[in-house]
Parts: structure tokens; C-alpha cells; sequence
């Protein structure tokens, strides 16, 4: 989000109108990297990610055996 961060506001800073379209494959992030587009438009999952329920999120030092 940083990169978007900055792309945005020095695309503002110029004169250009930006709108956002983000989609959240990951609902533990709640910001949505920019204060400066004129809309942001979000869609995620209804309930919890089911990517916060993979084993690289719920236990990121557990090391996985080869398959």
C-alpha cells in the first residue's frame, strides 16, 4: 500500500482526480493506503478471510515438511 500511497498523492498533487477500486483478499488490513482519492470503493469477504486461516498467517514460524 505504500507505493499505491504515494503514486496517489503525487497524482492528486498534479490535478489528477483518482478513484480506487480495492479488493481486500486479507480483512486483518484495514487501511486502505491513501486519504487523498476522491473514491474509494472496497470489497472483501463477508466474514473472515479465508486467507487469515492459512498456516503461513495463523503460524508464520512453524516450518512446513517437503511435499
Amino acid at each position: 500500500l505504500d507505493f499505491t500511497s504515494t503514486l496517489i498523492n503525487k497524482l492528486t498533487e498534479r490535478g489528477h482526480t483518482v478513484d480506487v477500486v480495492l479488493a481486500r483478499l486479507n480483512s486483518a488490513v484495514a487501511s486502505n493506503g491513501t486519504h487523498n482519492a476522491r473514491t474509494i470503493l472496497s470489497a472483501g469477504f463477508p466474514s473472515l478471510s479465508p486467507w487469515n486461516q492459512l498456516g503461513h498467517i495463523t503460524s508464520p514460524f512453524n516450518l512446513m515438511p517437503d511435499q
